[in-house]
């Protein structure tokens, strides 16, 4: 459910400010598009490494067979709630 909430909010702000969203394979390519239309640096690197931490999670669990303890779930809140209030600080613009 993380994982799927943070890629709602990347497509979303996709969708905002290019008028598209990721349709390949790899989550990755939404974090390009995120990486080339959003202005700003340091906010925006901070917020898309976020992103790629939660992405590299779903990986882990979903192709690897890992799974995840209740301290990295927490962790992984964390993160979608740092990367959702970035998102909605762009939204809301």
């Amino acid at each position: 459910m993380i994982v799927h909430a943070a890629i709602a909010y990347a497509d979303a702000l996709c969708i905002k400010i290019s008028g598209q969203r990721s349709v390949g394979e790899s989550h990755e390519h939404t974090v390009t598009i995120l990486e080339e239309h959003v202005a700003g640096e340091d906010e925006k690197t901070k917020a898309l490494n976020q992103l790629r931490h939660i992405i590299e999670e779903k990986t882990r669990v979903s192709y690897l067979g890992e799974m995840i303890s209740p301290a990295q779930t927490k962790e992984l809140l964390k993160r979608l709630e740092r990367f959702r209030e970035w998102v909605l600080s762009i939204l809301t613009r």
